[in-house]
């Protein structure tokens, strides 16, 4: 008998991910989303890193529950019965793996995805336990283009501790997000829509500047579920690590 990748995890590799994504614990009573953030599928050991055969795991087990994953933009089509087994995939800070790992996993359940782009970062590293390299413009505009991912800012160059969007001043801000922007405009030719808060840091008075820049849907990293009529400036996350 032959085995492929999926019965191989149906019979034992899903067992891998009980600890990290329990499906019944994402299938809300009421039609509330769970947005998922992921950072790096690698094989670094950190809190910010999942395994390959760890996220596959995750996968099967959404997939076999009858989860369906969305972009933002579909949330508001769906009825009440398609939200309630919904969920939406973000990734911050655009790790290269993706295109090596994710990508092809979450193409092979039909599953769609966010990714949240570092602006000056790209095409870079982030030095942490070795050079860790980031997708270029290049990559994100033929991720675009498969219709499976949707990009957001991260920020263009505000994702330090000592330099974010709560304690830079505001026209600090209004300028990275209009670089951001004009440079994600320049490469995609479309307005980003998404933006993920570095380290979950953000202010009132940023996120009108982000709202005033159109932005629609503003990522936090306080735990919780999106309700339908909930505040899409103000995006609750449940973070697998």
């Amino acid at each position: 008998m032959r085995l492929t990748r999926r019965d191989f995890i149906k019979l034992g590799g899903a067992a891998l991910a009980a600890a990290a994504v329990r499906p019944k614990e994402l299938l809300a009573a009421s039609p509330a989303v769970p947005i998922l953030m992921y950072h790096d599928i690698d094989y670094f050991d950190d809190d910010y890193t999942i395994a390959p055969s760890l996220f596959s795991s995750q996968l099967e087990r959404l997939y076999s529950s009858g989860i369906h994953a969305y972009l933002f933009k579909e949330l508001k089509g769906l009825s009440e019965e398609e939200l309630k087994k919904a969920v939406v995939i973000t990734f911050d800070d655009g790790y290269a793996s993706f295109i090596d790992y994710a990508f092809p996993l979450l193409k092979s359940y039909g599953f769609k995805a966010a990714i949240n782009i570092i602006g000056e970062r790209a095409g870079g590293y982030i030095h942490d336990k070795g050079p860790r390299p980031l997708l270029g413009w290049d990559e994100y505009r033929y991720l675009k283009k498969s219709g499976m991912v949707e990009l957001g800012s991260h920020t263009y160059g505000l994702h330090t501790i000592s330099k974010n969007a709560l304690n830079s001043s505001i026209d600090e801000f209004k300028d990275d997000l209009a670089l951001f922007i004009k440079v994600f405009k320049r490469v995609t030719g479309s307005q980003a829509e998404i933006l993920a808060w570095p380290y979950g840091f953000y202010s009132a008075a940023a996120t009108e500047a982000a709202k005033e820049a159109g932005f629609r849907y503003m990522l936090t990293s306080k735990k919780g579920f999106l309700e339908p009529d909930g505040a899409s400036y103000e995006v609750p996350r449940i973070i697998i690590n």
